[in-house]
């Protein structure tokens, strides 16, 4: 089996990025139930209380957590950069 070109994989990644669902404030979010010694960064276990976000992927959770605003600026500059990569006038 080939391997798929990375452009094109790359391009599939931002087009999922870019489908990260627009979620309005304030995403719940719970700290589960710590079973053993209490880590020492508990916050980073937070997780979201709706199992529709906690199934989306690192990329699109990290998208979320970064608030409505800086997520639009993000989404922004990844559909710029999508559109770059896809238009074969600018390929070098």
């Amino acid at each position: 089996m080939p391997q798929p070109y990375f452009n094109d994989r790359f391009i599939a990644v931002l087009d999922q990025l870019l489908a990260t669902p627009e979620v309005g404030p304030p995403l719940a979010v719970h700290l589960p139930t710590i079973v053993g010694p209490a880590p020492t960064r508990p916050w980073l276990l937070y997780e979201f209380d709706d199992p529709a976000l906690r199934s989306l992927s690192a990329g699109q959770r990290i998208l979320l957590r970064m608030g409505a605003v800086n997520e639009r600026r993000v989404k922004a500059r990844l559909a710029e950069l999508r559109r770059l990569l896809a238009d074969p006038r600018t390929a070098a």
